[in-house]
Order: structure tokens, then C-alpha cells, then sequence
């Protein structure tokens, strides 16, 4: 119910160590780090910055759905980001399972949420290393 390695993106492309991350180390993040929304010119998401005092940014890139050709564009972007884990949605094995992180007037700022996506739908890949 993991990707293999050689199914794992980030493995093939940058090698021996990186992983996409699972169900368990986004909700790792949501629970230890302080997360504030970025809005600019550029890209629109999340600062995430751990109890270390390290940050990373979370760009709220949208999804991509259907066959550039027809026209078809990126949803949610600069409002949503979507993410893959590396786990397999348990009821139906066709699906991974995939995080949506969005700003909220929520106590935390943000809402995150984790369900099965297809995956044939264009999600970013936020690649960690052991």
C-alpha cells in the first residue's frame, strides 16, 4: 500500500534517499510546525517553519486535469495546494493518497486535508531525503 521505490518520482529522478512522504509525515508537519500564508506577486502558499526554526514553502499550485492540448488549465491555483503521499488510498488501490492544503480562518490559518485522488491527475511532488 507504499509506492516501491522505482514507482517513487522522487527516488527515480533525484536518487538513492529522497521519498515522496507519507499520509503520516504531512500530518507529522501539521501537528509540529507553525504555518503562515504567503501572498505575493509570484506564487501564493504556506511558510512552514518547524520548532528547529528551519522553514520550506508549500506553493498553492492547484492541480492539473485533462489533455493540455484542449485546452484544459491548472484549478486552484494560487488559492489550493495539492500533494501526493507515497501511500496507496486503502479502498480502491487505483487512487494514492493525496493532501489539499488551504488558507482558513481557522485558530491554525490553514485546513489540511487528506483523501484518495486518482492518480492520473497532475499533483505536485514535495520530495523529502532520509
Amino acid at each position: 500500500m507504499v509506492l516501491d521505490a522505482q514507482d517513487d518520482v522522487a527516488n527515480v529522478v533525484w536518487g538513492k534517499g529522497w521519498y515522496i512522504p507519507s499520509t503520516q509525515d504531512w500530518q507529522e508537519l501539521s501537528a509540529e510546525c507553525n504555518w503562515s500564508w504567503e501572498d505575493n506577486d509570484y506564487v501564493s502558499g504556506f511558510k512552514v517553519t518547524g520548532p528547529n526554526g528551519k522553514s520550506i514553502f508549500l506553493p498553492a499550485g492547484g492541480y492539473f486535469k485533462g489533455i493540455k492540448e484542449s485546452g484544459s488549465t491548472v484549478t486552484y491555483d494560487g488559492i489550493k495546494g495539492f500533494y501526493w503521499t507515497c501511500d496507496l488510498n486503502e479502498e480502491d488501490p487505483s487512487c494514492a493518497q493525496a493532501v489539499t492544503i488551504y488558507e482558513s480562518n481557522t485558530t491554525a490559518g490553514y485546513v489540511m486535508e487528506i483523501s484518495g485522488c486518482e492518480r492520473y491527475i497532475g499533483l505536485s511532488v514535495r520530495p523529502v531525503i532520509d
